[in-house]
């Protein structure tokens, strides 16, 4: 999509037949453990959401929450995956200030909801790359 090459700096072109793990993204602080988590959801046609650090292709990191969503036809059988990607730079830097839990099996942050159950904002109120 537009909004890709634009958050990742590549043409259209450079992009066609391109895998949806998108191993051009991945750097030196990209996480092996992560990639590997994804590659087993897309083997197991099944969802995943991370956070996860990528790069640009002017070698510029950034914070990266990535949505595997796989796309079922009317047999129930998946036929392709929605993947999306947003740039979370900026929240991960805000978050770095404040002082959070770290789940220290995991190391994702643990952070209080103050949600209604069921009331997914990210989403919503997501501008994320598809």
């Amino acid at each position: 999509s537009d909004g890709f090459c634009e958050l990742t700096g590549f043409a259209r072109g450079e992009l066609m037949q391109k895998s949806c793990m998108c191993h051009f993204l991945y750097g030196s602080e990209t996480s092996d453990r992560i990639t590997s988590q994804m590659q087993k959801a897309l083997d197991d046609l099944r969802e995943f959401k991370t956070e996860i650090i990528l790069y640009k292709k002017s070698g510029a990191k950034f914070w990266c929450l990535l949505d595997i969503v796989p796309i079922k036809n009317e047999k129930s059988e998946v036929v392709l995956f929605l993947v999306s990607h947003k740039d979370i730079t900026e929240n991960r830097d805000l978050d770095q200030v404040n002082d959070s839990d770290t789940d220290e099996e995991t190391s994702h942050e643990i952070r209080p909801i103050s949600r209604p159950p069921g009331c997914n904002m990210e989403r919503r109120r997501s501008r994320a790359v598809l």
